[in-house]
């Protein structure tokens, strides 16, 4: 049987998920192994379906050894590529014939930035774009989340075939009807940093319902603070308006991750959409990719959003758009008010279910 080996040498947040996304997709077809370092390794110590199936590469001599050992045919995934590896995947290039490149991030593929203000942020922009290029150029296939983004690389032509293995497929196994009673619950997933999330906005938005209605309302931030100002707006906050927000200061284990959003009612993505940070400029929904729209497909949940967001197609309908402070404060009351909660989340897990393991594998060309 063919190989596929799946290689994360990152410590990224949550990349088990990715991991068991990618084995559960090619499993039935390929035999999976997964290589990975140390700090990857110690994400995913408790999952025995890929501690079983296991390369340690955390060592200079392992890696060698694993790349002298991928046949021709054998394909190498790689689900995170970051400025402190991509030279050594540039290097892996020139031996390894099928390599599979997952893109969360398309214009640090394809352009380079001047944007940066220190010099050092300069050198690693650059390095990394031109290496990426290269990369590019050399790929068996390109592996993104969601459709906008096979939009955007096939209109900027880089002839290559282009798969969407989304972060996360509806699973029935999360998926949980939680009627509307008298408590929204509202998650947003993901790391808390004002920077990439307008939270100042949510929290405007809260600020301006009604004591009766704001009672109402359960805000989970489904992340720990990046940053300590992050910290400082969670704590600001939470004086502010008590039980009816929750955030967290440590990582939070999958299994609670996972619970917490199968309680939910509704996910929120709150994103700065011209998202810039010290080496690229990314437009989320476009350029970018973000787990917010795969969480609520992965749970069957409604989805509220910035407006000018490209929501994938798949669940436009069980979407809404909200354009200002103003325009999410409207949206929550009448949500609170019960007004079409039911209806959404029907769309919702409908639009999920449509999603599945067997459609993303039909899917699938060349591969």
């Amino acid at each position: 049987m063919q190989k596929i080996y799946i290689f994360e040498n990152t410590d990224s947040l949550h990349i088990e998920e990715s991991l068991v996304t990618i084995y559960k997709v090619f499993k039935n077809k390929y035999e999976i192994k997964f290589c990975l370092n140390s700090k990857a390794l110690n994400r995913v110590k408790n999952n025995n379906e890929i501690i079983n199936n296991m390369i340690d590469i955390s060592k200079v001599d392992s890696l060698i050894s694993f790349v002298n050992n991928v046949n021709k045919e054998d394909i190498v995934i790689y689900p995170t590529i970051s400025a402190r590896n991509i030279i050594i995947l540039y290097l892996m290039s020139f031996f390894i014939h099928k390599n599979i490149y997952y893109i969360r991030n398309a214009n640090s593929w394809l352009r380079y930035t001047t944007h940066q203000n220190k010099f050092s942020f300069k050198v690693i922009s650059k390095t990394t774009t031109f290496f990426k290029k290269k990369l590019l150029k050399k790929a068996f296939q390109i592996f993104v989340a969601n459709s906008n983004l096979k939009n955007y690389l096939e209109k900027n032509k880089i002839n290559k075939v282009v798969n969407i293995v989304p972060y996360k497929f509806f699973d029935e196994n999360n998926y949980k009807s939680s009627r509307y009673t008298n408590k929204l619950r509202v998650v947003i997933p993901g790391g808390i940093d004002i920077s990439k999330k307008d939270l100042p906005l949510i929290r405007e938005s809260v600020n301006n319902l009604v004591p009766g209605i704001k009672d109402k309302l359960e805000i989970i931030l489904l992340g720990k603070p990046s940053r300590d100002e992050d910290l400082k707006f969670c704590q600001e906050w939470k004086k502010e308006i008590g039980e009816s927000v929750k955030y967290f200061t440590a990582f939070i284990p999958d299994s609670e991750f996972s619970n917490i959003l199968k309680e939910s009612h509704f996910i929120l993505g709150i994103l700065t959409i011209n998202y810039e940070d010290k080496y690229n400029k990314e437009t989320y929904g476009i350029t970018k990719d973000t787990g917010v729209d795969a969480q609520a497909i992965a749970y069957g949940k409604p989805l509220i959003i910035n407006q000018e967001f490209e929501v994938a197609n798949e669940i436009s309908t069980s979407s809404i758009g909200f354009k200002n402070s103003h325009d999410l404060t409207v949206i929550i009351e009448k949500l609170i008010n019960n007004s079409n909660y039911n209806e959404l989340s029907l769309k919702a897990m409908q639009n999920s279910r449509a999603i599945s393991l067997e459609k993303i594998r039909k899917n699938l060309k060349g591969i």
